[in-house]
């Protein structure tokens, strides 16, 4: 006797976590629109059959339920995403353009509130171009950092060489004048 009364009342819990999942579920599905409707949750539903007077944005057991055709739900979107340039991945070298990440580019769908995860591949190429320029101030003070510089060229050469046998160096100048305008040179000098 004992034994019944606790299976009937499991099977009255059981019962009522399922009615209320399915109140809670309903409960999420919101929209006056099939847009609104279906982005509201992962399994809102839009049901688009005419002469339809029920809620149209539900779970699909309300809707079926409810009368709605199979063939006339708007189901959920999938996310995808579409490879367009997919070269593997090389090294550079003599006219020879290194790739370092893989799939190159990609045309995803993603849907609101949804996760989606993808792989893509990613590695250092060797022999990838690297130019290195060196922007210097010629001015007589800078005189020393210069001549440093010319000092190391062949050690910096040697360590990105070890990197890359594509680069290249390049060397510039520039110097920073304080100009004065000819009206702070005449008061300067004491006329105005």
């Amino acid at each position: 006797m004992e034994l019944t009364r606790s299976v009937f009342k499991i099977e009255w819990i059981l019962l009522l976590i399922f009615v209320l999942n399915c109140i809670y579920v309903n409960g999420q599905c919101s929209g006056k629109r099939c847009g609104e409707c279906i982005v509201s949750g992962l399994n809102c539903l839009w049901c688009k059959q005419k002469n339809y007077n029920e809620t149209r944005c539900a779970v699909e057991a309300t809707l079926t339920s409810n009368g709605c055709s199979s063939s006339e739900i708007v189901r959920h979107p999938v996310s995808s995403i579409q490879n367009i340039k997919d070269t593997p991945l090389q090294d550079g070298g003599p006219n020879k353009e290194p790739i370092q990440l893989q799939p190159q580019e990609v045309k995803i769908r993603l849907v609101p509130n949804e996760d989606f995860k993808w792989s893509f591949m990613y590695r250092v190429a060797e022999n990838f171009p690297v130019d290195i320029y060196f922007l210097v101030d010629p001015s007589y003070t800078m005189r020393n950092l210069r001549t440093q510089l010319a000092d190391l060229a062949d050690d910096i050469g040697t360590s990105i060489g070890q990197l890359t046998n594509d680069y290249r160096f390049g060397y510039g100048t520039s110097m920073d004048k304080v100009t004065f305008y000819p009206t702070l040179i005449q008061y300067q000098n004491g006329s105005k």
